[in-house]
């Protein structure tokens, strides 16, 4: 996460700051000042630099000239022990708390920790998420899938009772047994392939569209307040996907200079399509086609791609039950490649935690 500060697009053309470019004093002024709004951004000091910090604010010397230069163009403003810059514009320190402890949350999410979760992320394994079955992969209202074998027939003249959607807490319980693992594995396996086979995508202009089946949109058409716990966690499932396919796309989209933002997500968190736009705007007919030319690289990889995400949060866990109940729920096909794409994935989400880690001052 960047603790830069906002460099706006006019900083040097527009008035008070066009007029001190004009001089040399002027410009190793402005030079100060940038000097200055980085310390503070770094000291979460919201544009206040003490006088006895000057020294390791800026490298310049003997500062003061600059200063008031600075100060005469409504820049700064000397206070009691030191300077207060004009902080209009820049992220204040609770912004950039907030900013860090939302990363943090995110970062938690990729390595399978679900305990901060909101409910606005559609997090199928959320705590406060209670989904209630299985969907299946057809473009219809998700229904219940078929019962166990074994289990009891249903008594004439009582009503169905709808299977429950096992939630992770759930494992967490001294009574869970191995046969409930199994259940849970088997259906988050259902549940990725599900929702990789309900998408589409297509470079478009706007950048990198996603599409459901009409289940996904007609979900996401209601309030989140009204949606079943098995709706929440099909919606979740396919969202998770589009994430996964995104960071593939940008890792071979690297080499060509641009990559498909998550921030710039085209999505309010009720509606499909998904649309990731690219870091310089609108893509031109080229990008379009290299973009789809990856696209199409990667479609046979897709699920196994998403699969391999979806264990590696699992296996966060370290859970020895869970491990074995993963490697049978998976097709037999790509069992061990899922298992081996999920650990490098655990490996780089733990890289880039402590990355992350390394640059928080």
């Amino acid at each position: 996460m960047s603790y830069g500060t906002t460099l706006e697009a006019e900083f040097f053309t527009a008035l008070p700051n066009l007029k001190l470019y004009t001089t040399p004093e002027g410009q190793q002024a402005l030079l100060v000042l940038l000097e200055l709004r980085t310390w503070s951004a770094r000291g979460l000091t919201d544009g206040f630099v003490p006088a006895f910090a000057l020294p390791q604010a800026t490298m310049m010397k003997d500062p003061e000239s600059a200063l008031e230069l600075l100060a005469d163009a409504g820049q700064i403003e000397a206070v009691e022990d030191g300077y207060q810059i004009d902080w209009s514009g820049q992220k204040t320190k609770n912004e950039r708390e907030s900013d860090q402890a939302e990363w943090a949350r995110k970062k938690k999410h990729q390595r399978g920790n679900h305990s901060a979760c909101p409910m606005t992320w559609t997090c199928r394994k959320a705590e406060t998420n209670f989904a209630a079955a299985t969907p299946v992969t057809k473009a219809t209202a998700p229904v219940a899938p078929p019962k166990a074998q074994g289990a009891p027939k249903k008594a004439k003249g009582t009503a169905a009772a709808e299977p429950a959607y096992i939630d992770y807490e759930a494992l967490t319980d001294p009574s869970c047994s191995l046969e409930m693992v199994q259940a849970y594995c088997d259906q988050e396996v259902r549940l990725t392939k599900a929702a990789v086979a309900g998408i589409t995508v297509k470079a478009a202009k706007r950048g990198l569209e996603f599409r459901c089946g009409p289940d996904v949109h007609a979900i996401s058409q209601r309030d989140p307040r009204d949606r079943t716990g098995l709706e929440r966690a099909y919606r979740g499932a396919a969202q998770e996907a589009a994430y996964v396919l995104r960071r593939a796309i940008n890792d071979r989209s690297e080499p060509r200079g641009w990559a498909l933002e998550v921030d710039e997500l085209k999505d309010n968190g009720t509606d499909w399509p998904m649309v990731f736009g690219c870091v310089w705007g609108e893509l031109d007919g080229d990008s379009r086609e290299g973009l789809q030319a990856i696209i199409d690289g990667l479609a046979p990889q897709f699920e196994h791609l998403a699969l391999a995400e979806m264990v590696s949060h699992l296996l966060a866990h370290d859970d020895d039950e869970m491990v074995h109940c993963l490697r049978e729920a998976l097709p037999a096909d790509t069992r061990e490649s899922v298992m081996e794409a999920a650990r490098e994935a655990m490996t780089r989400a733990d890289k880039e935690a402590r990355e992350l880690a390394a640059r928080i001052p």
